[in-house]
């Protein structure tokens, strides 16, 4: 039996909050297209240790997609303050920072009193963990991001569906499209005859010329305009997208093929001037155009 394998966009939101150990934890996760999975994780320093072991995490769900993963973390009961300050190192950086501001007579430096002290806080050195909480907090973690991808999971999978269903109406139109350049084909080289033989009389009103002589020109002519295989991998590739999103969706395979696709109705394009011709190769685009938007966000 073939694989089935339900379709992801790379587009998605998923939060938890969850209370133990004293703390209270906020986790979100968003995710966007992407060519390749790209995770960015913003925790409380004294969370930093863990963030290897979350992108492990994040990786057992997610294969494609910018994702962005934000961990709030509020102190509810005073047992849980688990992180020490070294108030003596963060007066001797302020000192530091407040002496450049004098020495260089730019107050400005200090205006932003906040983030300069988040900066300062960022040192290793100034904020220390403390560990022994730490163990029981990991779990609580793990807990709620596991419960926030999911949530992000099931979304990107309403979302995929979705981009699958307007791929799959898309295919229906351009097969329409072909079935219609195809059934009108055979006009093409009586046009084609019509078109030699008027432009023969303009060009030699009072000089009798051979009918066979038109016939050969314009079989030639019909020959090099001829787009039999080019509709043969037009159908070939619209079942092999239509095949690829019933089975195993993949994006960048979905994108390949309607590269070839869009390439079939340039050929076409470029082979006949026909009105009505030209007119479904521009419809086709514009179906090929359509798919290609919703193929980018499929994981």
């Amino acid at each position: 039996m073939s694989e089935i394998t339900t379709p992801h966009s790379m587009t998605g939101f998923g939060s938890s909050t969850k209370e133990g150990c004293g703390i209270r934890l906020s986790i979100e996760i968003k995710s966007v297209n992407s060519r390749f999975l790209d995770i960015n994780c913003k925790l409380p320093y004294a969370y930093s240790s863990f963030e290897i072991d979350v992108k492990n995490k994040l990786k057992s769900y997610l294969k494609r997609g910018r994702v962005e993963l934000y961990i709030d973390r509020k102190v509810i009961d005073e047992s849980a303050k688990n992180v020490t300050l070294n108030s003596e190192i963060f007066k001797h950086y302020w000192k530091l920072v407040k002496d450049l501001s004098d020495d260089i007579k730019d107050e400005t430096i200090l205006n932003d009193k906040t983030a300069m002290a988040t900066h300062i806080l960022s040192r290793p050195e100034v904020i220390t963990a403390n560990s022994e909480n730490l163990d029981d907090e990991k779990k609580i973690i793990f807990n709620c991001i596991e419960e926030a991808v999911i949530r992000l999971v099931e979304q990107r999978e309403v979302e995929g569906k979705a981009l699958v269903s307007d791929i799959s109406n898309s295919l229906d139109n351009l097969s329409e499209i072909s079935n219609k350049i195809n059934s009108n084909k055979d006009n093409l080289l009586k046009n084609i005859k019509e078109k030699l033989k008027t432009k023969i009389q303009d060009l030699l009103d009072s000089v009798d010329f051979s009918s066979e002589r038109i016939e050969q020109e314009a079989a030639l002519i019909a020959n090099r305009s001829d787009i039999n295989e080019e509709l043969t991998r037009i159908e070939s590739h619209i079942e092999q997208v239509t095949e690829c999103i019933q089975k195993k969706p993949e994006g960048r395979k979905i994108d390949f093929l309607i590269q070839e696709l869009n390439r079939e109705f340039n050929t076409i394009s470029s082979k006949s001037q026909n009105s009505f011709l030209q007119h479904q190769v521009v419809s086709a685009k514009l179906e090929i155009e359509k798919m290609r938007e919703q193929s980018l966000n499929l994981e």
